[in-house]
């Protein structure tokens, strides 16, 4: 059985019309289908990576709370034990903005 789709190639006109094209007009319409494939890779390559950041975002508040709230219950502990507060964490962001969704 033969159905039309069948007929369809990836360039989207059927293969006789594809054939009677001249070389360079099909090389034109393979660098369009080829440049139309790359944008969409690269559409969902950068939409994974933002995704990605995303998460990693996520994740880096949720250790900071973490982090901070173990810090609160150390010095809680060490002021019953009349010991010094630890000193405050150095900020390790070497100058990164993380989160700053702009």
């Amino acid at each position: 059985m033969h159905h039309k789709d069948d007929d369809d190639q990836p360039w989207g006109m059927p293969q006789e019309q594809y054939k009677a094209l001249n070389p360079r007009d099909k090389k034109q319409v393979r660098n369009r289908i080829g440049a139309r494939r790359f944008r969409a890779k690269r559409k969902d390559y950068v939409s994974s990576l933002e995704y990605s950041k995303k998460e990693a975002d996520a994740k880096i508040v949720q250790l900071e709370g973490q982090l901070e709230s173990h810090r609160r219950e150390i010095n809680d502990l060490r002021a019953r034990l009349n010991m010094a507060p630890l000193p405050p964490p150095v900020d390790s962001t070497l100058g990164l903005v993380v989160g700053s969704g702009e």
